[in-house]
């Protein structure tokens, strides 16, 4: 059986790569023949993943491997070609986006394959020369896999009917690169390579992690447990984090990227995700460094805000007022309009009126009558404009005297929506209507 499946991987390679030659002049059959051979290879690749014997050699499978993931070089030129174009005559690759991308896919699995046949013989440990053999093939294999999974998140967004299997597949390939990378690690590589060519290995690791994060991201908005995807995500963060001070501009890059994810969680994930993900990304971004960007310390600066502010209304949602209470302590600039407003709404969600009102005074001095009138509303309504309810609009009016008018008809307005305050509220619209007619007369 191990004899078969060994020379189907060699048959299917060659009938895959002779297939591919026919760039623009493929039949239906061939494309159908295509599908099935891909098919079969990806069932005998994981069979043998699963068995870890083979009696072909790592070398043998790695160009095998490459030979494959070369095969559609052409056919994805032309494809290219014609997407920019925008255009449906002229020349064309017979095979589907995703029948390309997806060989490249198989090509990366033999070439992980191949690995396997290295470790496993022992070979790489006999010298010097064979370590770092087995080096350059461990970081060619994840290069493939980095790479074919950018292609797969590319991909997504061009070809939008396959847009789930593309998705799918760019997480496996991301896994499988960073599974590598785990074998592999930033002290050992470094060990091995210097200046340019850890530069540029270093570079490949930081776009494939970033990347990956964008994968994960999509697949979280799509998915009612979104807890793997979190855990995957907060792991790239870390890796992301060891690769940051290669770089000036990693740092920076990094900070944007948590403070898009936590925007992301904000929107569509449980509040639970959202406070562990903006406790462990404030967690990486206080362990970052940059001296060669003399505005870092504001960009940490603006982190920090951003992150406790997601954080702070996440406990604010879920009413945990010991939590939000440390959090709007530690945050920069606590006296932001849109903080106070979120602690006063937890406070009167939670009938504690008096640190409601003492934050209510704080949110009046800040110049935000915007924000200040949604303040004072929420707080007269949870008193459901009760003498003390009707105070805040007084305590506003001193505040705000050039918005007198909008206060009075706030007030008019949310008092209709109450039976018992309704007279009250006419009585308010007829002595705002006497107001301005008094004013009119008088100018």
């Amino acid at each position: 059986m191990q004899e078969e499946d060994t020379s189907t991987i060699l048959k299917r390679v060659v009938t895959a790569t002779e297939l591919l030659a026919r760039t623009t002049e493929a039949s239906t059959d061939d494309i159908v023949a295509l599908s099935r051979v891909l098919e079969e290879l990806q069932r005998v690749v994981e069979n043998f993943g699963k068995q870890r014997v083979l009696e072909l050699s790592g070398t043998q499978l790695m160009n095998i491997g490459v030979e494959l993931y070369n095969a559609p070089r052409a056919s994805l030129r032309v494809l290219a070609q014609v997407e920019k174009a925008k255009r449906n005559d002229g020349q064309r690759t017979s095979f589907s986006r995703y029948s390309l991308v997806l060989t490249r896919f198989v090509a990366a699995k033999i070439m992980g394959l191949s690995l396997i046949c290295f470790k496993d013989d022992g070979s790489q440990e006999k010298s010097g020369e064979k370590s770092m053999q087995f080096m350059d093939e461990c970081i060619d294999v994840l290069r493939s896999f980095g790479r074919v999974g950018m292609l797969m998140l590319q991909s997504a967004s061009i070809d939008s009917e396959k847009c789930e299997e593309y998705l799918s597949l760019a997480k496996e390939s991301f896994s499988s690169a960073m599974q590598l990378w785990s074998r592999i690690g930033l002290s050992h590589l470094t060990k091995f390579k210097q200046s340019l060519e850890l530069e540029d290995i270093v570079d490949d690791l930081w776009d494939f992690c970033v990347d990956r994060v964008r994968v994960l991201q999509l697949l979280a908005q799509r998915s009612d447990n979104s807890l793997e995807e979190f855990r995957d995500i907060v792991s790239s963060l870390h890796e992301l984090k060891m690769l940051a001070p290669y770089k000036i501009l990693y740092a920076s890059i990094l900070l944007d990227l948590m403070k898009s994810v936590s925007d992301e969680y904000r929107h569509v994930a449980p509040h639970e995700l959202q406070v562990s993900f903006a406790e462990e990304a404030l967690r990486v971004g206080e362990s970052l460094e940059n001296d060669g960007d003399e505005n870092f310390p504001e960009l940490i600066t603006s982190f920090k805000q951003h992150m406790l502010v997601n954080l702070l209304q996440s406990l604010c949602a879920s009413g945990d007022i010991e939590r939000a209470e440390t959090s709007y302590q530690i945050i920069p600039d606590n006296r932001d309009p849109k903080v106070l407003l979120l602690m006063n709404k937890l406070y009167v969600d939670s009938k504690q009126f008096e640190k409601a009102h003492r934050l209510l005074q704080l949110l009046f001095q800040q110049d935000c009558f915007d924000d200040a009138i949604v303040g004072a509303r929420t707080f007269a309504q949870a008193l459901s404009f009760s003498d003390k309810g009707l105070n805040i609009y007084r305590e506003l009016a001193d505040n705000y005297g050039d918005a007198d008018f909008a206060i009075n008809v706030d007030l008019a307005c949310n008092l209709a929506f109450i039976e018992s305050k309704r007279y009250d509220s006419i009585d308010e619209l007829k002595r705002i209507g006497s107001v301005k007619q008094s004013t009119a007369n008088t100018s």
